[in-house]
């Protein structure tokens, strides 16, 4: 990701002649990696483990219209993934995970999540997504990396 921002910014700084603020840079990352105007959204999701498989009770919102669907994967992430391409029908290799504390301490702290996914046709796309649950800030991210890869976008 980091590659990727840095040339996106470069980009826009020899555009505009001129160096980018810190608050520019900042607002650039926002609406590239993090608030990324979405179109398919999850407005509900419950895990169970059974063993070394986690199934996921998830619902996807779409122009107002829910979808309930079940998937497993070897982890809760894994689990939205797979049910996020049995959806769509989209296929990508969710390629990387990083997260790490963004602020506070202890149960107060939120979560960022930064997911790369590979498209073997349209190669590699970044998202980030932020939450006091870390899971939700996973799953987060990868709708903001879904929607940058797929370019769906809202119509609101």
């Amino acid at each position: 990701m980091r590659e990727h921002f840095s040339y996106l910014c470069k980009s826009i700084s020899d555009h505009e002649h001129k160096e980018l603020k810190a608050e520019e840079v900042l607002q650039i990352f926002t609406e590239t990696y993090l608030r990324v105007p979405v179109e398919i959204s999850v407005t509900d999701f419950d895990f169970v483990r059974e063993r070394d498989t986690v199934k996921i009770h998830i619902t996807f919102m779409k122009d107002g219209k829910e979808t309930k669907l079940e998937a497993e994967g070897n982890g809760s992430l894994s689990a939205v993934s797979n049910a996020l391409k049995a959806y769509t029908g989209e296929k990508y290799v969710l390629e990387v995970l990083t997260q790490h504390s963004m602020q506070g301490k202890g149960s107060q702290s939120v979560a960022v999540s930064y997911i790369g996914l590979m498209n073997e046709e349209r190669g590699m796309f970044w998202g980030a997504g932020t939450h006091t649950d870390v899971i939700t800030a996973s799953t987060n991210a990868l709708l903001n990396a879904f929607h940058n890869m797929t370019g769906y976008k809202s119509t609101m």
